[in-house]
């Protein structure tokens, strides 16, 4: 039996109260590409006390294993569980007969487009990418790049951004056809 949790997700600042707090009370940390999902040791009972960490780092990684390290705790990487396919930039379904891209969904063997994002492209930060599969390949979850209201990141000499907008995260749906279960 399949519980599902909702978790709230934390934009990643070393510094900030709340990461510290869900850091402190972690019992498992698991890095995922650009996430860290961190989960209590009464995980279930107490859902606020899990967290996931977004637009995380490899210098954050190492940040978050240096709060781990007084509990003897390291952020453990989790890889993917579908198929990895000829292409880095597609998300292959878990029995590796569909990929995901920025603008949809496809058929692996034919390269034709199931679904498309109508989202629209543009290459930059507020794009969204597809960042894993659901249960029974029912569909791909794509979440948008941290916004910044204040965002002066093109500037090769004095980088900045301030105030992050975390982004939505949408479910693409296949066809029932396709479910795996």
């Amino acid at each position: 039996q399949q519980v599902h949790l909702p978790v709230p997700a934390i934009y990643f600042d070393a510094q900030e109260a709340q990461v510290q707090e869900v850091l402190h009370t972690a019992q498992e940390v698991l890095l995922f590409n650009s996430e860290v999902l961190v989960l209590a040791s009464n995980y279930r009972q107490q859902p606020d006390n899990n967290a996931v960490l977004t637009d995380v780092d490899v210098v954050d990684v190492e940040q978050i294993n240096t709060q781990l390290q007084p509990k003897d705790l390291r952020a453990t990487p989790v890889h993917p569980p579908y198929q990895p396919g000829s292409f880095s930039d597609q998300l292959y379904s878990p029995d590796g007969r569909f990929y995901a891209q920025r603008d949809g969904i496809y058929r692996t063997g034919t390269h034709e487009r199931l679904i498309s994002t109508d989202l629209p492209f543009f290459d930059r930060i507020s794009d969204f990418d597809p960042v894993g599969w659901t249960a029974g390949q029912r569909g791909v979850v794509y979440t948008g790049r941290t916004a910044y209201v204040i965002d002066n990141t093109n500037d090769y000499a004095i980088p900045y951004s301030w105030l992050p907008v975390p982004q939505p995260q949408l479910l693409l749906e296949l066809p029932e056809e396709f479910w795996t279960e």
